[in-house]
């Protein structure tokens, strides 16, 4: 099985950052790295870390609006006062001005560092890079299609893996409900829906969505939404 030394996700690419920044200075002499050099992937590991956390904190305001929303539309109780609004969370502030492309130029390092004669096995696992370059799926943009078909009465969810680790699945019950925050977590294609029919005679309508997800994180963009019309038997 191929190893990675870079993650898919932007939480795995932070991860190994992090680490590569702590251990490459006790390495850089080896490798004709400069304090420059290490002082600027320290760097680096920093912004992308306030970064990253500011979008965790985006995140978590954009589900906290989306939950408020629907208990405004729908509650169980009438006339009940909506929770006050917060603020939206401060975008994080740098102690240098970032420059962009940071895994580019620490892939064009971590070359040189590997074609070095001084890179022995041991050092590449300290620093985290003793497997192959990273891959080159595009997380940022992938999405699942799925589609479904009815076997008694009930839905199931086909979808491909293309290289993921499963999907969340959000499904919408047509209780008045919405979505949802909680959705189902499928590690394999396809998904069996079995959750209890309507009542014989009755008919509701179902709405699913899925986003991908490595290590249980939610990557890329939204799938296509089915609509589904099951009846009770």
């Amino acid at each position: 099985m191929k190893k990675y030394y870079l993650h898919l996700t932007l939480a795995g690419k932070l991860l190994f950052l992090k680490n590569y920044s702590s251990k490459l200075p006790k390495h850089a002499a080896l490798f004709g790295l400069t304090e420059t050099d290490t002082d600027r992937v320290a760097l680096d590991a920093v912004v992308l870390e306030l970064f990253f956390n500011y979008v965790e904190e985006l995140k978590s305001y954009s589900k906290s609006l989306t939950a408020l929303g629907k208990q405004l539309m729908h509650d169980d109780s009438e006339n009940k006062p909506l929770p006050a609004l917060t603020a939206p969370p401060t975008p994080p502030t740098f102690t240098t001005s970032p420059v962009t492309d940071i895994f580019g130029r620490l892939m064009n390092q971590v070359q040189l560092i590997k074609k070095n004669k001084n890179a022995t096995l041991a050092i590449l696992k300290d620093l985290g890079i003793d497997g192959i370059d990273e891959q080159t799926l595009d997380t940022d943009f992938i999405k699942p299609e799925i589609s479904f078909v009815l076997v008694g009465g009930k839905p199931i969810i086909k979808w491909k893996k293309n290289k993921m680790d499963g999907i969340h699945l959000y499904i919408d019950r047509g209780d008045g409900k919405g979505y949802g925050a909680v959705p189902y977590t499928d590690m394999k294609p396809d998904f069996d829906d079995n959750f209890t029919l309507p009542a014989s005679g009755q008919t509701a309508i179902w709405k699913y969505k899925a986003y991908y997800i490595i290590d249980d994180e939610e990557v890329g963009q939204v799938s296509n939404e089915l609509v589904i019309a099951v009846s009770g038997i």
